[in-house]
């Protein structure tokens, strides 16, 4: 379809596209990294959201672990999740895609995307 330059003009040019992936419920716990410094974070902005969100969770994790994992919609079987966020103050940290493990984070294949698209 030709489409006269003029009409492309009252376009935007796109230099970017930003495509965010939700977290996989399948994951790894890194062995080597820092512990989660949220100045580090985009958006610096929501860090007194995150940071109460954060202290919530590590909070009901460590003392009413059963209504965490009903709050949070956690089965029987990931019980291993609410002793995960017990630590998460002190854990480490990674790229999400050297931790999460599920479909779509293999079929995105971090690995053959050229340095700008990694980012």
């Amino acid at each position: 379809m030709d489409v006269p330059e003029q009409s492309l003009s009252r376009y935007a040019k796109i230099e970017s596209v930003l495509v965010l992936l939700p977290p996989s419920e399948t994951k790894s716990t890194p062995s080597r990294g820092n512990t989660l410094n949220l100045d580090r974070l985009s958006f610096p902005e929501l860090n007194p959201a995150r940071d109460y969100v954060l202290d919530a969770l590590v909070d009901l994790s460590s003392t009413a672990p059963d209504q965490a994992q009903k709050a949070l919609g956690l089965s029987a079987n990931q019980g291993d999740e609410i002793i995960r966020n017990q630590s998460l103050h002190s854990a480490k940290t990674a790229a999400a895609h050297k931790i999460y493990t599920g479909v779509l984070y293999e079929a995105l294949d971090h690995g053959s995307l050229d340095a700008a698209a990694q980012k």
